[in-house]
């Protein structure tokens, strides 16, 4: 968060300075368009851009590691988002809970998510132990 935070708080106050400086000489009242600006404004989202999505993003064609593949068949397991709470349906069980997703170890899971409100947020914790 720091390469966004510090180089943007460092800008900001670079640009006030020189403004500062700029208006105690002269004012320039015809001002309309400034290359410098135009190409540090625009080139701090490009570079952040270019950071999250080149370093830190993901390789699509890699493989799933052959310790988690399975011959075991997936559970199927319907989520339902209502307002403020999760509806987990196990229709090969014929069970269901509220706020509550149990998953056997070393069982795939097969997800079949729908919603019922406008806004949600679904977050699995991976969990070694």
């Amino acid at each position: 968060m720091l390469v966004i935070v510090i180089p943007t708080i460092a800008a900001t106050l670079a640009f006030a300075w020189c403004s500062s400086i700029q208006h105690q000489s002269d004012l320039h009242a015809d001002f309309v368009y400034s290359g410098r600006i135009e190409l540090i404004v625009w080139s701090i989202p490009l570079l952040v851009i270019m950071l999250l999505g080149g370093w830190l993003g993901s390789d699509p064609t890699t493989s799933i590691p052959q310790s988690l593949t399975s011959d075991t068949p997936p559970l199927e397991i319907q989520g339902v988002s209502l307002d403020w709470k999760w509806l987990f349906i196990y229709p090969s069980q014929g069970v269901a809970s509220v706020n509550q997703l149990v998953v056997p170890a070393g069982v795939p899971i097969h997800f079949s998510l729908t919603s019922a409100s406008v806004m949600n947020a679904f977050f699995i914790r991976s969990s070694t132990a």
